[in-house]
């Protein structure tokens, strides 16, 4: 099966124009209404150029949906999350945002939520003690997003020593001459 005919399956005109847009290498412009004329409250996401989004598994999908999990187990693992591990990675990759889901179909969520909570009436409760959201947005606003030349030249000379705990595999570029070559070539994305 051809690849257009895959994208064309079942999918709205709106995202496939910004799929071929997308994969033309072309900007998508960010739309301030939607088609009906409300306001569109994604367009951070168009400006935001690329980012990163996960889902934060308290067992593996493999599994019973984590329903073998128990509260005490998935706050042992919540309490234990890296967020300076995590937040270092992201700014890593200069990612514009960071998509982290709260929960996914095990019940279990990586904040703690009363009303949830009281509406559910599961004891002991699948929410979190720890507001790891919270945390990660404290964290990612901490690090900034700003990166100078001179840092991505730090960078570029040595990942792990610039960024400790990015899982970059790339053990860096020693000469001066080719790290400004780099530069200067990651310069022609740049945004004006």
């Amino acid at each position: 099966m051809a690849p257009s005919t895959l994208l064309l399956a079942g999918v709205p005109a709106g995202l496939l124009l910004m799929a071929s847009l997308a994969t033309a290498g072309e900007p998508i412009p960010p739309q301030p209404t939607r088609p009906d004329g409300s306001p569109n409250r994604a367009v951070w996401m168009a400006q935001g150029s690329f980012g990163v989004m996960t889902h934060y598994l308290g067992a593996p999908p493999s599994s019973d949906g984590g329903a073998e999990l128990t509260a005490e187990t998935w706050n042992a693992q919540i309490d234990a999350f890296d967020v300076e591990g995590l937040v270092t990675q992201v700014a890593s990759t200069r990612a514009k945002y960071l998509l982290f889901t709260i929960g996914q179909n095990s019940g279990h969520y990586c904040s703690p939520n009363g009303t949830y909570d009281k509406i559910v009436g599961i004891n002991p409760s699948k929410c979190s003690r720890r507001d790891l959201v919270a945390d990660l947005a404290a964290a990612l606003k901490a690090k900034g997003g700003t990166w100078t030349y001179d840092d991505l030249s730090k960078f570029i000379s040595n990942p792990k020593g610039f960024v400790p705990g990015t899982a970059m595999g790339f053990a860096g570029i020693q000469k001066d001459s080719e790290r400004a070559d780099v530069i200067a070539y990651l310069a022609t994305f740049a945004a004006p």
